[in-house]
């Protein structure tokens, strides 16, 4: 079982997250009141399961599991995610200039 820190979390959307390398979906969140409670459900899961790895994300308000994924998630890619107009966000048809570097033999 690890613990770490919500901001040791990596390339986080919506409930995915990438830990050490490895993509995460978090599952039950506790009150920092219910600590002992979290780490017996992990500790329970990863002895039901040893296949998936369980890890405790401390947060400044509450303590959440997270379960490893065997598949990589798809995100649906938005626009306002890098900063561009919904017109922006298709491909455009014009071909990129490119240096003439003379003739090739």
């Amino acid at each position: 079982m690890i613990i770490i820190s919500v901001c040791d979390l990596s390339e986080r959307q919506e409930n995915y997250a990438k830990i050490r390398g490895k993509w995460f979906k978090r599952a039950n969140c506790f009150p920092l009141s219910q600590y002992d409670v979290a780490i017996k459900e992990c500790q329970s899961n990863l002895e039901s399961n040893t296949n998936i790895l369980c890890v405790v994300v401390k947060d400044a308000s509450e303590i959440s599991l997270w379960f490893e994924m065997q598949e990589i998630p798809e995100f649906e890619a938005k626009p306002e995610q890098f900063n561009l107009k919904k017109e922006d966000s298709g491909i455009s048809n014009v071909a990129p200039k490119r240096k003439y570097r003379g003739n090739i033999y």
